[in-house]
């Protein structure tokens, strides 16, 4: 065979092989951005959520804790947060007069907030 041959044929198969190769990476690339833009928007779905149920302005610990987006949030929580919400329910919080805001939803206000920065959403 003559060298032009050669060559001719080196370059065809190193370009299948290098069009195989992308053929097979650009969806794989592509896929990995959806999977990451997914994430995303499903965390911020969460976040969301959660926050809107702390935004009730009759707060109640026992609706909160009983939520379906609590089971979501509660292996998320610090340990004292959770154990904090989690308490027997006969336990006693002093609210100081004028407080308009429950203890229960501040801390879990701040957790969410923690949450949100963690992920990277801010």
């Amino acid at each position: 065979m003559s060298e032009a041959v050669v060559t001719a044929l080196i370059a065809g198969i190193v370009g299948l092989l290098t069009g195989a190769v992308g053929s097979l990476l650009a969806p794989w690339a592509q896929w990995g951005v959806e999977k990451r833009r997914k994430k995303i928007e499903r965390r911020t779905t969460l976040i969301d959520s959660w926050r809107e149920l702390l935004a009730v302005p009759e707060f109640d610990r026992g609706m909160m804790l009983n939520d379906p987006s609590y089971g979501v949030l509660r292996p998320l929580l610090t340990e004292d947060a959770r154990k904090n919400v989690e308490r027997p329910a006969n336990h006693l919080i002093v609210v100081l007069d004028g407080a308009t805001s429950s203890p229960d939803r501040d801390a879990l206000l701040r957790e969410v907030a923690r949450i949100e920065r963690e992920w990277g959403l801010l």
